[in-house]
């Protein structure tokens, strides 16, 4: 026995699977900070988080970064975190020899981050921040 499906039918099917699909989906990209030498550091909004450079000084000849990261959510927020290091050119001379760094902030919480390039020549950063995204198994 054949069942005749009407079009109304197929495209309530097709707006319902469009809706779930992206409920799905989710933005990983995260944000980011850089700082390069001699203007203002420039952010890349996104994730309900705020970035701040609170200072970019040199320290026996070597660039150290200071960024603030505000949880702009009242929910508590499982992030990581990364700087990048670029030389005079723009070429990268080293992703932050750790790897990701988690953060834990709460709700509209505020911390701040800091590191230290790993050579003399470094003279802008990037700080990426990343939410954990949590799975269900």
């Amino acid at each position: 026995m054949k069942q005749r499906v009407t079009r109304g039918a197929c495209m309530a099917g097709m707006l319902l699977t469009a809706l779930l699909m992206a409920g799905c989906s989710t933005n990983t990209s995260g944000v980011w900070m850089t700082g390069y030498s001699g203007q203002a550091a420039q952010v890349q909004e996104g994730l309900d988080v705020r970035l701040t450079e609170r200072a970019r000084t040199r320290e026996n000849g070597v660039l150290k970064a200071s960024v603030e990261i505000g949880n702009l959510q009242r929910s508590d927020r499982t992030l990581q975190y990364q700087f990048t290091w670029f030389d005079g050119q723009g070429q990268e001379v080293a992703v932050d020899a750790r790897p990701w760094q988690p953060l834990a902030l709460h709700g509209h919480q505020t911390r701040t981050l800091t590191a230290t390039a790993p050579q003399a020549e470094v003279v802008s950063y990037r700080l990426y921040v990343r939410e954990v995204l949590k799975e269900s198994y």
